[in-house]
């Protein structure tokens, strides 16, 4: 199968981004050497393994999907730079946008904050005539 030098990279690119996101590709894969199809499994566990790893560090949920050759997590294997990326994508996980009405516990608010977001939500909709609220802030149905 011979493909001229340009499109045979728009090719190239096209089948190594595809074959992650969605099983498209632009040459058939029986076509490719052997060791270039053991190459594309090795890496689509791979890159499935650490996208596990980032996203349960983002939710903060704590599965790993491990080493083979020991007990510990996947993060741990990685370079230094990594884990302090997978530090990074942690934290902004912990605080990442969840609104305020759900989730207050986001933020360590004090005495005046509290009252401030508490105003700031009754100023946007407000308690219907239904609802009352407690000592915290937060509706409650009358």
């Amino acid at each position: 199968m011979n493909i001229l030098p340009g499109p045979r990279t728009i090719v190239g690119l096209f089948t190594a981004l595809g074959l992650r996101t969605g099983g498209f590709y632009a040459v058939t894969i029986s076509f490719l050497a052997p060791a270039l199809q053991v190459f594309y499994i090795v890496v689509i566990f791979l890159i499935f393994n650490i996208l596990f790893e980032v996203t349960s560090g983002y939710g903060t949920v704590g599965l790993t999907t491990g080493v083979p050759y020991d007990t510990y997590s996947l993060s741990d294997a990685f370079h230094k730079l990594s884990k302090v990326i997978m530090l990074f994508v942690m934290d902004r996980g912990r605080h990442r946008g969840v609104p305020l009405a759900i989730d207050r516990s986001i933020l360590i608010p004090g005495e005046e904050l509290l009252h401030q977001m508490n105003e700031e939500y009754n100023h946007r909709g407000g308690f219907s005539k239904k609802e009352e609220r407690r000592s915290d802030g937060m509706k409650r149905s009358a």
